[in-house]
């Protein structure tokens, strides 16, 4: 139990840092723009596919509509998913037996 808790754990992280790096390099490459703000649109970003996942259960995506409106409300709710499912996971690992 406790080593499929730390196995989300270090899922869940990785997850995080693969979408902050990418998005941290596509907003510098693109927008010609400095580290500092790639580093913080890659932060923005870092939380979406958390945000994405608790949005699935409210939205059902039959539209472009619907996955814009999802995608937009996900880049903002990422900032609260990604926290909570982090430590949602390390109480997981510290309280398994």
């Amino acid at each position: 139990m406790k080593q499929e808790a730390k196995n989300l754990l270090i899922r869940h992280i990785v997850i995080a840092a693969v979408a902050w790096t990418a998005a941290a390099v596509v907003f510098m490459s693109l927008a010609s723009s400095g580290v500092i703000l790639g580093i913080l649109a890659g932060l923005m970003c870092a939380g979406v596919p958390f945000a994405w996942k608790w949005l699935s259960g409210i939205f059902i995506s039959l539209s472009i509509y619907t996955l814009v409106i999802k995608l937009v409300l996900s880049i903002f709710l990422g900032w609260i998913a990604l926290p909570i499912v982090i430590v949602k996971d390390i109480y997981c690992v510290v309280t398994a037996a």
